[in-house]
């Protein structure tokens, strides 16, 4: 048991990244533990330990661990324990052979998680799996749990059934926060395109009246010096000499004042 503790420890790889990872119903590393009926263990073993070489030899990507002698020796006990470890669908397929042998009275299954998937697994259809599938116990990891592990206890096949159903719901939970994360990347991306244009507009807009307000002050400058030249022309026509005010005589007098003289040479 120690043993098999120590290397349960071991994460897969990438189970520690930041994104929940799909759980793998095939390639994930579980640890299942058989009870097997402690008189069964002989015809489990076989003769010389035939038997059990065979499973071992037909599914040697697991690690599998028989109870001692002196677990079996000891009367206290009813059941001994088989444990297997490795990738789930290796561990189902020697489980499926030492059941058939020896009939597994009860399974444990145990299969560590990663932080990130601790919340995936609190669907409701995973909380309530034990309406449907008849396993005795299920427990769920919580995020302060060093290692999470998922625990199902039950018979062989409720155990597996009900390891495959939850490994179908974390995967359809993993799909559903990536498409959630993606909507949320496109939605702050509009947002930010929308906030450009709107920036973009207020910047035409703001173009466009500062050209109205020039306009408006070229013209205003315009008429300004109309309205100066103006002024300035009637000042200037204003300071010309008048032709009334001339010292000089008009043409009658001047014919008159010519004409006294005359007059007087006359007398």
């Amino acid at each position: 048991m120690g043993n098999a503790d120590s290397k349960d420890k071991t994460q897969p790889p990438g189970a520690a990244t930041s994104k929940p990872q799909a759980w793998s119903a095939g390639d994930r590393n579980i640890r299942l533990e058989l009870d097997i009926q402690k008189e069964k263990m002989g015809k489990l073993i076989g003769t010389g330990g035939k038997t059990i070489q065979l499973i071992q030899q037909k599914v040697s990507s697991i690690q599998m661990k028989t109870p001692s002698k002196e677990d079996t020796g000891n009367e206290e006990f009813k059941f001994v324990p088989v444990q297997l470890q490795g990738r789930a669908q290796d561990v189902f397929k020697a489980a499926q052979m030492v059941d058939e042998v020896a009939t597994a009275c009860l399974a444990v299954l145990s299969a560590t998680v990663s932080p990130q998937q601790v919340s995936l697994l609190q669907r409701e259809s995973i909380l309530n799996m034990q309406k449907e599938i008849p396993i005795d116990t299920l427990r769920l990891p919580k995020k302060t749990d060093k290692p999470p592990r998922v625990v199902i206890e039950g018979y062989l096949e409720d155990v597996k059934d009900a390891y495959h159903f939850i490994i179908k719901e974390v995967e359809i939970a993993s799909k559903e926060a990536q498409e959630e994360r993606e909507n949320m990347k496109l939605m702050q991306l509009r947002n930010h395109r929308m906030g450009s244009e709107d920036s973009n507009d207020n910047g035409q807009e703001g173009k466009k009246k500062t050209g109205r307000d020039n306009i408006k002050t070229q013209t205003k400058r315009s008429s300004n010096r109309q309205d100066d030249d103006q002024k300035t022309s009637l000042r200037d026509r204003d300071n010309q000499p008048d032709d009334d005010d001339d010292d000089s005589g008009s043409p009658e007098q001047d014919i008159q004042d010519t004409a006294l003289p005359s007059m007087d040479d006359e007398q």
